[in-house]
């Protein structure tokens, strides 16, 4: 955090400022958003950040009176006389200046279940070459973070060594619904979201490349929404493997996608949270535990997952029933998750 407390005199320490490290309108931070724009008390002193053409075409839709360029001369201004900054990564989806008066305020997007920060050996290892630089380490900058339930806070603890005064046991707020399309795909009896997480080997694509769920597809007039990782889903040419797998990693409102699906199918990927939000179920497919395993060390096993909830091949999808799959629980964890965070408790917070 930059020593800019000379300045804080000048501050009207007014606005709440939000963002997203993805650089689109979504996270929790765009929940929380839009919770508050339809709030009286805070509807004119909160902004979002547009980072790009896309977040600035949503936003001049749904908030034309609160949204902010990066970097243009209002945004200058509403950030110098902010009183928050609230994001789903680091301050620096909302600027590259956390002033000494702002809270940071990180909802994160979801519980990791890979490690992650000083946990993680890869991202260790760009800890210490910042700290041999003199540079700050970005969890330092972060005045409190969410956390889904009590292991998640020990997580948050260890891997970013921030104390428990700092961490908020509370889940952050949910998606608003009223903002979304109506489905698009009703000529389906039942549509499976698959959102793997990114590997750095083609066996994310297995399920969809599979006979048997091929043909399960047809049999009981099922589609699969494949969401895959921006760096990798863009490559996947789903119409060359079957006409019921459309490929919508491009679409940029995974709300959009989350309400159209009655199911979503993840790995190792925290998007599981994100659809928790949406009382439905989640089936986790963890092929390939052993060699993911080898490259990333997780934070839950096997004990962790309902086993209703839990297959590890994907030939098991083609055994199970559309009936069974409806009846899947919601929540997939055999843990319970925080209650949400109210707009009372972030104005206490505030």
């Amino acid at each position: 955090m930059l020593a800019t407390s000379a300045l804080q005199p000048l501050s009207k320490k007014k606005y709440i400022v939000f963002g997203c490290g993805f650089r689109k309108y979504s996270g929790y931070s765009r929940n929380l958003f839009s919770l508050l724009l339809n709030d009286p008390a805070y509807n004119t002193n909160i902004y979002w950040v547009c980072n790009n053409e896309n977040e600035l075409h949503e936003l001049k839709k749904i908030a034309p009176n609160n949204f902010i360029n990066k970097y243009s001369l209002k945004w200058w201004v509403i950030t110098f006389h902010s009183k928050a900054y609230i994001f789903t990564h680091d301050t620096t989806d909302i600027s590259p200046i956390t002033y000494s008066w702002i809270k940071a305020i990180n909802l994160w997007h979801g519980r990791p279940i890979k490690k992650i920060g000083y946990d993680s050996p890869v991202e260790r290892n760009w800890i210490e070459e910042k700290s041999k630089k003199g540079l700050e380490i970005p969890y330092s900058r972060w005045d409190y973070v969410f956390s889904y339930d009590s292991a998640h806070s020990k997580i948050i603890e260890q891997c970013w060594r921030i104390p428990t005064c700092k961490i908020i046991e509370k889940s952050p707020p949910g998606p608003s619904y009223n903002t979304l399309n109506p489905n698009t795909y009703s000529k389906y009896a039942f549509v499976i979201l698959y959102a793997p997480t990114f590997r750095e080997y083609m066996s994310e694509f297995a399920l969809l490349r599979s006979p048997e769920v091929r043909l399960w597809l047809e049999k009981n007039n099922v589609a699969i929404l494949f969401r895959g990782h921006p760096s990798r889903g863009k490559k996947l040419d789903t119409k060359e493997l079957h006409s019921n797998i459309i490929n919508v990693t491009t679409n940029p409102n995974i709300y959009e996608i989350f309400l159209q699906a009655d199911l979503l199918i993840t790995d190792y990927s925290s998007i599981v949270f994100d659809f928790l939000e949406f009382k439905k179920p989640t089936l986790l497919l963890w092929d390939g535990l052993e060699k993911y395993s080898e490259i990333y060390s997780l934070y839950l096993n096997k004990s962790d997952i309902n086993p209703s909830n839990l297959i590890l091949q994907p030939i098991e999808l083609s055994r199970k029933s559309i009936d069974e799959l409806k009846k899947l629980k919601e929540n997939p964890f055999t843990f319970t998750l925080n209650q949400e965070f109210s707009k009372e408790e972030l104005s206490a917070l505030l």
